[in-house]
């Protein structure tokens, strides 16, 4: 008789791909909603500078987000304090509350405070 049960491990296999999945689509449909978002202050003009910029952006965002995480995370996870899903857990609700919390600053510090432009002209 043939055993046709599955291990445990395909269940948590399958279960991480279903994560994986899920915010694969949350990440396109984010950066979707932003470009439509955004292509209403470019007025037409300039489209293509606008897609490619922010799709640079995303790119980037995403790999400084996922570095950070590693810095902070790393010797947590590698010491068994936190298992890989709980220090996920923990660093997409700081990292997305630190963005909304602080991104405003941030942006009107990088947008004015850091050069000068009037001391160009």
């Amino acid at each position: 008789m043939e055993n046709t049960t599955q291990p445990a491990g395909i269940y948590a296999k399958q279960e991480g791909v279903r994560v994986s999945i899920f915010f694969a689509i949350l990440l396109v449909s984010t950066t979707i909603y932003f470009m439509a978002w955004g292509m209403g202050y470019v007025n037409g003009n300039h489209t293509l500078i606008f897609l490619l910029a922010t799709l640079f952006g995303v790119f980037m965002a995403f790999n400084i987000g996922g570095n950070d995480v590693a810095n902070s995370f790393g010797t947590s996870v590698g010491a068994g304090t936190l298992t890989i899903k709980q220090a996920l857990f923990v660093a997409a609700i700081f990292e997305v509350s630190g963005a909304v919390i602080a991104g405003g600053e941030v942006t009107s510090t990088i947008r004015g405070g850091i050069v000068d432009l009037g001391a160009w002209m």
